[in-house]
């Protein structure tokens, strides 16, 4: 049986300690158009939900639940807004190491001594071969999260933008994540590997 913990984003990657790394190069996890757009929509369907909410609490319960019927509204639709963006990736860093994927919290190195393969690839061409997106983001502040895609089987995506898409295979893991600057972080990245 695995054991996923929950969705622990990624299960067993060290996330400790990162803030004291030795950054060599960092690039931002920059949004593309239809993560923005995602976000933006999110943000207004559940600020309008809210409202609503509240409207129906205020008019139409009695006092003693309306209370109640607030808290619950609020926490349930901001409370994921906020939670899905301390998870979602704000840069990647390379170190001494290996790759960092800084968040908000739970930050995770990928360290280069697992790394096996790195390649760009086509966005259009894994937009295709998705098959189930088993815990994360569809878009929310980006695509991230375990999924399982055709062909690749189980990947975790840190995507931000889909024109910037970069495999990361390790020895145990497969990751894929948008750089700010793909073709600069993955020359890099290749002479880094070199040296470990």
């Amino acid at each position: 049986m695995t054991n996923m913990g929950f969705c622990r984003i990624p299960p067993r990657t060290p996330y400790t300690n990162l803030t004291h790394s030795l950054i060599l190069y960092r690039t931002r996890a920059k949004y593309d158009n239809l993560v923005k757009s995602l976000t933006l929509g999110t943000w207004i369907c559940l600020t309008l939900l809210d409202l609503w909410l509240v409207y129906i609490a205020l008019t139409e319960v009695p006092p003693e639940v309306s209370t109640i019927l607030m808290s619950l509204a609020l926490s349930s639709t901001i409370g994921p807004l906020i939670i899905s963006y301390l998870f979602a990736p704000r840069s990647f860093e390379l170190t001494p190491s290996g790759i960092i994927v800084r968040r908000a919290l739970r930050s995770f190195e990928i360290p280069y001594e697992e790394i096996i393969e790195v390649r760009r690839i086509s966005w259009s061409l894994w937009f295709t071969l998705v098959q189930a997106r088993i815990c994360g983001s569809g878009g929310l502040y980006g695509f991230y999260g375990l999924f399982k895609l055709k062909n690749i089987g189980k990947v975790w995506l840190y995507v931000t933008n889909r024109h910037n898409v970069i495999l990361v295979k390790t020895k145990e893991k497969q990751y894929i994540i948008s750089p700010g600057e793909p073709e600069e972080f993955l020359r890099k990245l290749n002479e880094f590997l070199k040296v470990n």
